[in-house]
């Protein structure tokens, strides 16, 4: 070994070394240069490289690592293995036989300036608890295993169990494909295993626009010659390329038949509105409503002028903008796969007809028109995805297909007045999605056990998509105009984060009409629209921060103590005054 080599490598311990440093769940304690562990694992002077993954999906991310490996390997250093801990990706480069024009000292200085680079440490200086070592998987530089997560791409989650129990649409499977590694093959195509289970059951893809990407498919299956949903999707979620497969769930609109006792309106002052208009009465540019409902009947003489506007699309029966939809001018209807969000859910009982075109009004009926109602927003921009058919159904596939629409088209929030169905870790991905994208998800929390009436505490009892943990939901559970909760509206301490108004709301209807509907499906569009305006007002802040704008503005009131995270009711010109809070955080 270089002596000046050996001088250099000692005197950058010093400079380098400033404590322990902890890789997962292993801890490796500063020590004297000398004492190495380790010397029958790996040669003599190896440094530690710690990967920076923030850019693992860029377009430059591979050119980058590729100049990283190639400089270890020009060097005439060697990487002895990567490490795969649990905050991140490591390297063991082997420093025994670099070049003799390689000083130590300059080769870790321009290491440790890579793009990829996080940092550099001499792996000499550490003492590396030997029983731990199975906590810090290890993997010969030829192996691929922990490919995965050097590109930040997730795992096939183990021991997934499809849930079977609640309602799902009779022989329609969703499978999500992992996502394949740079150069490779997309496994939806190349999946051998995948191709052999599909054609052994007869299963058959069903196209639906905008269901997301590549590694998503949705297939039929025909229950009736004797195929057991358990059994496919056991085999299914046994390949290694099939990330989950879970089947096709229903969900159901949360509204109850309506209540005439009550005065057009009332909850408009009860949220303070009137005094908030004084500060705003629309959102801003660039500020959209997606409405995940039944539609919209976009003529409306009062919502006409709040509609959103597809820039990218003309009505001249073509997909201008290559999304799979024809002419989706003003939204799509992601249940039928067509360009036309029109509402037509007339063919269910009194009280739940045109569900959609209700919810939209409360959010963004024209304010100052001198005709009809108004919304909790006078002027907005309303994106209709229709993600209900006529009779009031729906699925998973739908759901996701319809909130990928509203995410690619630039939602800044979506309405989501509906729920109901089983665990869906599709939904769930997709909602991560959201959140990812900085786009708020308003939902209404559900109206009780379809068969007492009764609400139910969502801290005992799993009531999804209201119950995913995810920190960009709101929850919303109904108030009345005394500021008590209805007998039917869900509620949960640690669970629902807010309560709206929700009994006798009066707003648009089909037909050019105004109706009156009560159920928890009438209080998240309040909450929605007080999160536009609210946005609009304070636009540097996050998603994050304009729904704990929200929480930490409500008024707490006694009769509605102990049913959310707030133990409170919305207070629109709370919410857009200046405020300083201390984030509130779901528990459980």
């Amino acid at each position: 070994m270089n002596p000046i080599k050996h001088t250099l490598f000692s005197g950058l311990l010093a400079c380098l070394v400033t404590g322990p440093i902890t890789l997962g769940e292993t801890s490796l304690q500063s020590k004297e240069p000398e004492v190495w562990v380790l010397d029958n694992i790996f040669k003599s002077e190896p440094v530690l490289i710690k990967l920076s993954l923030d850019n693992r999906k860029s377009l430059a991310f591979k050119g980058n690592y590729g100049r990283l490996i190639s400089t270890i390997n020009s060097s005439g250093a060697r990487i002895e293995s990567k490490m795969v801990g649990e905050d991140g990706v490591y390297f063991v480069v082997d420093l025994g036989e670099l070049k003799d024009s390689v000083e130590v000292e300059s080769f870790n200085v321009v290491l440790s300036e890579m793009e990829m680079v996080e940092s550099v440490f001499p792996v000499a200086s550490f003492n590396l608890k030997l029983k731990d070592l199975d906590k810090l998987k290890m993997y010969s530089p030829k192996e691929a295993v922990p490919d995965r997560k050097l590109y930040g791409l997730k795992s096939k989650k183990k021991d997934f169990k499809p849930d079977l129990d609640a309602s799902y649409v009779e022989g329609e499977i969703l499978i999500k494909y992992l996502e394949e590694l740079p150069g490779q093959e997309s496994y939806k195509s190349s999946s051998q295993g995948a191709t052999d289970v599909k054609a052994r059951y007869g299963a058959k893809a069903k196209h639906l626009p905008g269901l997301g990407n590549s590694r998503m498919e949705l297939v039929q299956v025909d229950t009736n010659q004797g195929v057991s949903m358990s059994d496919i999707l056991k085999e299914l979620n046994q390949i290694e390329e099939i990330e989950y497969a879970e089947p096709n769930h229903n969900y159901y609109l949360d509204s109850i038949p309506n209540d005439s006792s009550y005065n057009a309106l009332w909850a408009m002052p009860k949220i303070q509105a009137p005094t908030a208009w004084n500060v705003r009465t629309s959102t801003a540019n660039g500020v959209v409503v997606a409405v995940t409902d039944s539609g919209m009947q976009y003529t409306h003489n009062d919502l006409q002028a709040n509609r959103w506007v597809n820039p990218n699309e003309v009505l001249n029966g073509i997909d201008d903008d290559n999304n799979g939809y024809i002419d989706d001018i003003y939204g799509v209807s992601a249940i039928a796969g067509s360009g036309d969000p029109w509402d037509d859910m007339d063919q269910v009982s009194p009280g739940s007809e045109h569900h959609g075109t209700h919810v939209s009004g409360t959010i963004g009926a024209v304010g100052n028109n001198s005709q009809g109602v108004v919304g909790v927003a006078w002027q907005t921009k309303i994106m209709a995805v229709k993600i209900f058919n006529q009779m009031g159904g729906t699925n998973t596939a739908a759901i996701v297909a319809g909130l990928e629409y509203a995410r690619s088209k630039g939602a800044t929030v979506v309405n989501a007045s509906w729920g109901g169905g089983g665990f869906s870790q599709l939904l769930k991905d997709k909602l991560e999605d959201l959140d990812a994208s900085g786009i708020a998800f308003i939902n209404a929390a559900g109206n009780g056990n379809p068969w007492t009436g009764i609400g139910r505490d969502h801290d005992t009892s799993n009531i999804y998509p209201s119950s995913y943990n995810l920190p960009n939901i709101m929850s919303v559970h109904s108030s009345n105009p005394v500021d008590g909760k209805p007998v039917y509206s869900d509620y949960g301490r640690w669970s629902v984060d807010i309560g709206a108004p929700g009994d006798g709301i009066t707003s648009t209807i089909g037909n050019g009409a105004y109706g009156n509907k009560t159920g928890t499906s009438m209080a998240a569009p309040h909450v929605a629209g007080a999160y536009a305006l609210a946005k609009s007002e304070f636009p540097w802040e996050s998603h994050m921060e304009i729904l704990d704008r929200l929480r930490f503005s409500a008024d707490r009131v006694a009769g509605l103590d102990g049913l959310s995270m707030t133990g409170g009711r919305l207070n629109l010109s709370k919410a857009l005054s200046e405020l300083k809070w201390t984030p509130l955080v779901r528990q459980g």
